[in-house]
């Protein structure tokens, strides 16, 4: 089975994996996608496990143990069959076409490849094994900053989260990343706080305000603005450090892809949706990107 229009969710046994797949069948239920389930075999421990010195350590006791080929070949099988199990079941529920495979690679390499030709990519933070670990995992950053379409990061075992925060600037470059909040707001029946950065045009804010009123009594979302003045880094860090958001909606602005901002976000503990459409032209403009990137420039 080939699915024409999918969601990719990388699966293991970790709650946050699951709480990824949670928000993916909502997403697949909402849009008309199918699902497509991976577990990646990572291959950094596969050649671990062939080397005769290699020890498992349990970090709860500090146990060790020999980590053997045969031990790793256990633990993938069970994990895999997990994580279908949980795939199916899911999709199932809500009639939903889908696809699993097992694939053996770098985890990050083999989810963006996957993820191609999906219109997001959900997971979680962190592998299985390094659930509870503070802040992003490794593959989480490479496709945060890497990673050219939409992107669902699941933390602390949380999908959709209320509040939901979407943060945006401008007005004609922030609709479809509102719009999006909002059909996950009716979702799940709450209202979306709108995080605006206004831009260089000062009747902006008030178009966007009135356009907001429109569609929210279209779609029955209530909404509320939050503006962020003077626009930085750090105003909008703290601003979101403070409100403490359950979903962060971030659009596709330069700004949201580098390290400083997301080093900061981390510790929201925050599930984070990286909203970047698949279309011809890019959601933001030339305009809006450079004037990030040169506010960012001029805090450094």
């Amino acid at each position: 089975m080939s699915l024409e229009r999918f969601l990719l969710v990388a699966l293991d046994t970790s709650s946050q994996s699951l709480a990824a797949l949670e928000m993916a069948v909502e997403c697949a239920t909402m849009g008309g996608y199918g699902l497509k389930g991976i577990y990646v075999e990572e291959s950094h421990l596969s050649q671990a496990s062939a080397a005769s010195v290699s020890l498992e350590v349990e970090l709860s006791t500090t146990h060790s143990r020999p980590f053997s080929s045969e031990r790793l070949e256990s633990v993938h099988r069970a994990q895999s069959a997990h994580a279908r199990q949980a795939l199916e079941m899911a999709a199932d529920r809500r009639r939903i076409e889908w696809e699993f495979d097992v694939i053996a690679g770098n985890a990050a390499q083999v989810i963006q490849a996957e993820g191609a030709g999906a219109d997001m990519i959900l997971m979680g933070d962190r592998s299985a094994n390094w659930a509870n670990q503070p802040g992003f995992g490794t593959t989480s950053w490479h496709l945060m900053t890497r990673h050219k379409h939409s992107l669902f990061i699941a933390r602390k075992a949380k999908s959709l989260v209320f509040p939901l925060t979407v943060v945006c600037q401008g007005f004609e470059s922030s609709k479809d990343v509102i719009e999006h909040a909002f059909l996950l707001g009716q979702m799940c029946h709450h209202y979306v706080h709108v995080v605006y950065l206004p831009g260089k045009h000062a009747d902006e804010e008030m178009a966007l305000r009135h356009w907001l009123t429109q569609i929210s009594e279209a779609k029955g979302v209530i909404f509320r603005v939050h503006v962020i003045s003077p626009v930085s880094r750090m105003h909008l860090v703290g601003f979101l450090e403070a409100f403490k958001p359950g979903t962060l909606i971030l659009p596709d602005l330069a700004w949201f892809r580098q390290k400083m901002f997301l080093k900061s976000v981390q510790h929201l503990d925050s599930s984070i949706l990286f909203f970047r459409p698949q279309r011809g032209e890019e959601p933001s403009s030339a305009r809006e990107q450079a004037q990030m990137a040169t506010t960012t420039h001029s805090e450094a």
